[in-house]
């Protein structure tokens, strides 16, 4: 027992999801043409000399990784989801360009909202000061049970939300990247910092349970980069979490003696903040393979990207 006292959760005022303030909503999310259609890239798209030639290199790296067989990782921040170019993610996850997708608490609690609510990200400066930010009960409750079942099945914490939403047939589902990652058998895993994420705010959050997942995906996103030498690692505005998960998961498998020669990593956000620069684009490649910083918004540089990358793939597939 604790000698110093504990905030008590049990005393919070909680409010229902649907008088929630939400500034995104699905249908606002990017359009996919047509089953297995490129997405379109945005009216008007122009990227400096700079970012067309690294994003040229990219769709090169990610179309020969697939064509031998090796990983290819996508880390995406939570305004992925809240810019809505999750459809385009799904779509190259749907053409097999992605092997596995690591996220933080926050990009999966927008992605499980925007399934099954159609909604997401609150304006918190609206209702910090009435102590109502975090507050909406039904997002909490029902991740948290996910979270707990998963621990019942010795799931990560991304199988367990993907599940979740794949069985209660959440009416966005194929907006949702845990959804799709999970009907598609591709690893989604969740990596947590506990009191970072409106869920843990709640009474039914239960710290074992939550924490167990997360480190069980840890384990999991660190499995499946063993095929990244050869391979490519994209980062996608994670500026802080996936960037240091990253650099540790390159540790373990380098101290395991798995070949990481030839990566290819690359981080696309608008601005360059230090952990992706040194933890994702310099260290990891600083002896062997090549890093690529693309500058630009996200509605601009994720559907560019996977339109890119299937029209290059279709091509060369043609081609030969």
């Amino acid at each position: 027992m604790s000698r110093y006292e504990e905030a008590d959760l049990s005393l919070l005022k909680t409010i229902p999801i649907e008088k929630r303030k939400s500034k995104v909503r699905v249908e606002d999310f990017l359009k996919i043409p047509g089953s297995r259609g490129a997405a379109p890239a945005p009216a008007g798209t122009q990227l400096s000399p700079e970012a067309e030639d690294s994003l040229r290199q990219l769709v090169k790296a990610i179309c020969t990784a697939k064509a031998a067989g090796r990983t290819i990782g996508f880390m995406m921040g939570g305004h992925v989801v809240k810019t809505g170019v999750s459809p385009a993610v799904i779509e190259l996850m749907k053409a097999g360009f992605v092997t596995v997708a690591g996220m933080p608490g926050s990009t999966a609690i927008h992605d499980f909202e925007i399934a099954m609510w159609g909604r997401t990200s609150e304006p918190v400066e609206d209702v910090l000061d009435s102590g109502e930010f975090g507050m909406a009960c039904e997002p909490a409750r029902l991740m948290n049970h996910a979270i707990r079942k998963g621990r019942e099945n010795a799931e990560g914490l991304g199988e367990a939300l993907g599940r979740f939403l794949t069985e209660n047939h959440a009416r966005y589902s194929e907006r949702s990247i845990l959804a799709s990652a999970y009907s598609l058998g591709i690893p989604a895993t969740v990596h947590v910092t506990i009191g970072a994420d409106v869920i843990h705010m709640h009474p039914e959050c239960d710290g074992a349970s939550l924490g167990e997942l997360s480190h069980r995906d840890f384990k999991i996103f660190v499995a499946a980069l063993k095929k990244l030498g050869g391979g490519v690692l994209v980062n996608i505005g994670s500026a802080v979490v996936m960037p240091e998960v990253f650099l540790k998961a390159v540790s373990i498998l380098r101290n395991q003696g798995i070949d990481l020669t030839e990566m290819v990593t690359a981080n696309l956000d608008r601005i360059a903040h230090y952990r992706p620069t040194k933890n994702v684009v310099e260290r990891p490649v600083s002896k062997s393979g090549k890093g690529l910083f693309i500058q630009g918004e996200h509605e601009v540089l994720v559907p560019l990207l996977c339109s890119r990358v299937l029209e290059y793939f279709s091509e060369k597939r043609h081609a030969g």
